[in-house]
């Protein structure tokens, strides 16, 4: 499925990891860093349930 600009939609998770991957950075320290516990046993990326707002 395609959105408003041709492009497919990603996973947020999906787009944090690669990221988190670029920067050599851990789910786990991501998550102290930005003052969240990690969520543990979700599988790949737990962040990816985080609600910014």
């Amino acid at each position: 499925m395609a959105t408003k600009n041709g492009l497919p939609p990603i996973h947020p998770g999906v787009f944090l990891k690669k990221i988190l991957d670029e920067l050599d950075i851990s789910q786990n320290a991501f998550a102290q860093t930005i003052g969240v516990s990690p969520m543990r046993g979700a599988g790949g990326v737990g962040l990816d349930r985080l609600t910014l707002g």
